[in-house]
C-alpha cells in the first residue's frame, strides 16, 4: 500500500511501529505505524486515528486525572509563572511589538498561560481560544479568554497567533490555511513543536502518543512555501533531545499502566505541597530554579534540542517571489 506525504503527496516509506506513552490510548488511535518522507524530511502516523475517538479522548482523557498532563489547580500559579512561561514571553517580545496588538489567538491554548501573562502585562490585549478539553476550558474562561468549538465561528482577523506543542496532535497540516483565514495579512504566527533527527536517534525515542506528525527544521521551511507564508525567526530551543528522551522513559514507566478505573493516587510530592508552609515551598522553588534552563538554552539551541520554534508572517498575495527563490535555496 502506498503512503503519500501530507506535504508533497509524494510516496512515503515505513519508519517505524508507533510507541504508547499510556499503553490504554491504543483504544482511541487504534495500531499505526510511522512513515517518512525523505524529501520532507517529515514523518507522520498512518492510518490516521478517527477524528470522533481524538476529539472524546482530548476533550475528556488527555487531561484525566493520573494522567501525564493532568493540572493540578493548586499548581496554576506556580506554573504560570514557571521560567519555560517567561522565556516565552521575552521571546515574542523581541520580535512583536504587543503595544500594536489586540487581538491574540492562542491555538490549544490549554490553560492559556501565555496569552494570560501577555495580558497581564499588556492591558490592550484579548484574548481568543480553541480548546477542546472540558477541564482547560474552566481554567480559560477565569482568564477572559473567549473561547471557540471551531473556526467556522470566528468572526474577527487577528493580530497575533500562537500554538505552542499543538499541530503535532493534529492529523493534517490544514490548520494552516485556518490560521491564515483568520489572521491579519503581515501579521504573525508563533509555533513551537518538537524536533526529530530520523537519521540520528529517532528510533531512540520511548514513545510517541499523543503525536501524529513529527517536524524537523527542513519540515518547517516546506510549511512556509506551501501556505505562502515567510519565515521570520526559526530556531532551536529547551535542553538536548537525550535530555528529553531520559525524562520520557522515567514518564513511561509512571504512567504507561494508567487505565480510568485505575487512576493514580495523589503523588508524594503533592501531598508534601499540602502540609508544607508557604514559605518553605517557596525556598525549594528557587533551589531547583539554580539548576533551571537559561533564556539562552530556549533561543539559542543547536540541532540536538529537543524543541523547534518559528514564526512565520502572514504575507500580502502580491508579495513578490524573492521570498519563494530564498526559501528554497535554505532548504536546498
Amino acid at each position: 500500500m502506498i503512503i503519500n506525504c501530507i506535504i508533497c503527496k509524494e510516496t512515503t516509506k515505513f519508519l517505524d511501529n508507533y510507541k504508547f506513552h499510556v499503553n490504554s490510548d491504543i483504544d482511541f488511535f487504534g495500531q499505526i505505524k510511522i512513515f517518512y518522507c525523505e524529501k520532507c524530511d517529515l514523518a507522520f502516523a498512518d492510518p490516521m486515528p478517527s477524528i470522533s475517538k481524538l476529539d472524546h479522548f482530548y476533550k475528556h482523557v488527555y487531561r484525566d486525572f493520573g494522567r501525564p498532563h493532568y493540572k493540578d489547580l493548586r499548581n496554576l500559579e506556580e506554573e504560570l509563572l514557571s521560567q519555560k512561561n517567561m522565556n516565552y514571553i521575552q521571546y515574542l517580545s523581541s520580535f512583536i511589538n504587543f503595544s500594536e496588538i489586540e487581538n491574540i489567538f492562542d491555538f490549544g491554548s490549554g490553560s492559556g498561560d501565555i496569552g494570560y501573562l501577555l495580558s497581564k502585562k499588556f492591558k490592550n490585549l484579548k484574548l481568543h481560544t480553541i480548546e477542546s478539553n472540558n477541564f482547560s476550558k474552566e481554567i480559560l474562561k477565569n482568564r477572559n479568554y473567549k473561547i471557540y468549538e471551531n473556526f467556522n465561528e470566528i468572526n474577527i482577523k487577528f493580530d497575533l497567533i500562537i500554538s505552542t506543542h499543538v499541530i503535532e496532535h493534529l492529523t493534517n497540516l490544514n490548520v494552516f490555511e485556518n490560521f491564515k483565514n483568520v489572521l491579519k495579512k503581515n501579521h504573525y504566527i508563533f509555533i513551537e513543536v518538537p524536533n526529530n533527527l530520523f537519521k540520528v536517534n529517532f528510533h531512540e525515542r520511548p514513545y510517541d502518543s499523543p503525536h501524529l506528525i513529527f517536524f524537523s527544521k527542513k519540515s518547517l521551511y516546506l510549511i512556509e512555501k506551501k501556505f505562502n507564508l515567510q519565515i521570520q525567526d526559526l530556531t532551536y530551543s529547551s535542553y538536548s533531545i537525550d535530555k528529553a528522551f531520559k525524562l520520557m522513559k522515567k514518564s513511561k514507566l509512571i504512567f504507561e499502566g494508567w487505565t480510568s478505573k485505575t487512576k493514580i493516587k495523589l503523588s508524594i510530592k503533592n501531598f508534601i505541597k499540602l502540609i508544607l508552609p508557604k514559605r518553605i515551598l517557596e525556598m525549594i522553588r528557587k533551589l531547583k530554579s539554580v539548576n533551571s534552563l537559561s533564556y539562552d538554552n530556549f533561543i539559542n539551541g543547536d540541532e540536538n534540542s529537543w524543541c523547534l520554534r518559528v514564526i512565520y508572517k502572514n504575507k500580502q498575495n502580491n508579495e513578490d517571489n524573492e521570498d519563494k527563490k530564498e526559501s528554497e535555496k535554505k532548504i536546498g
